[in-house]
């Protein structure tokens, strides 16, 4: 895509993962996930009760994203992400496209089926904190602090590198907080290998494809000239 060829991103370097490690370990860069936060989800489901079960887990899963999969001694570790508010998360996850593959109609397929759930920590987490001027913790002295979140997709590779040696360089390291690449607002990636139910649901799931998640999502396209396909002909759909 134009303007990310030139984006050049390295992997970390045992120095810089010394580094990583002293600044938690101070507590510079742990985020404490509080049990009173909301935060925001949106995932596929049949209904709104299993959206409302898978929405409160963390599942295993081969997906090629920004900071998963991570990997322990016997497999894929159970992740899951969420938006601070109801904007990041159809951001990060149905209108992705309109910014990373420069679509002007997101199509049926990111819509149909998909709920929006906002949920609570059941526990207090520590998260790592890369979210910048925090970044610059990350690397030694000298360096310039890796641009994990505002990486495309085609430098996921390398920011999953950085994920997989935080978590291996990190003892209990519960996940990671980080700004989103689309919109004002933070996401969180959270990593869990004893107890996958780590959220607890706030109020009944939402499906996009209705109001008034349904309006939010026309209203948000229609910033970036775009429109969203809902299967159907209704004219607010454009």
């Amino acid at each position: 895509m134009p303007g990310t060829e030139a984006f050049h991103l390295d992997p970390p370097t045992a120095e810089d993962l010394k580094v990583a490690k002293g600044a938690w370990e101070s507590g510079v860069t742990k985020y404490t996930l509080r049990t009173n936060d909301s935060w925001w989800r949106v995932l596929r489901a049949k209904d709104a009760s299993q959206a409302e079960d898978y929405a409160q887990s963390l599942y295993p899963s081969d997906g090629l994203n920004r900071f998963t999969p991570v990997r322990h001694a016997t497999g894929i570790v159970p992740s899951g992400y969420a938006g601070s508010t109801s904007r990041v998360a159809l951001w990060e996850i149905v209108l992705r496209g309109i910014r990373h593959a420069g679509v002007r109609r997101v199509p049926e397929h990111e819509v149909k089926e998909r709920f929006m759930v906002q949920v609570r920590a059941r526990r207090s987490l520590a998260l790592l904190d890369v979210r910048r001027p925090r970044d610059a913790n990350l690397v030694i002295e000298g360096r310039r602090p890796p641009d994990l979140t505002q990486a495309w997709p085609p430098g996921y590779g390398v920011t999953r590198s950085w994920a997989q040696a935080l978590y291996d360089t990190i003892p209990r390291l519960s996940g990671i907080i980080y700004e989103s690449h689309q919109v004002d607002g933070d996401c969180i990636v959270l990593f869990e290998t004893d107890t996958p139910e780590v959220f607890t649901a706030v109020g009944a799931p939402q499906q996009i494809s209705t109001t008034p998640i349904r309006e939010m999502l026309i209203s948000e396209a229609l910033k970036a000239s775009a429109g969203v396909d809902f299967g159907s002909d209704d004219e607010d759909a454009r």
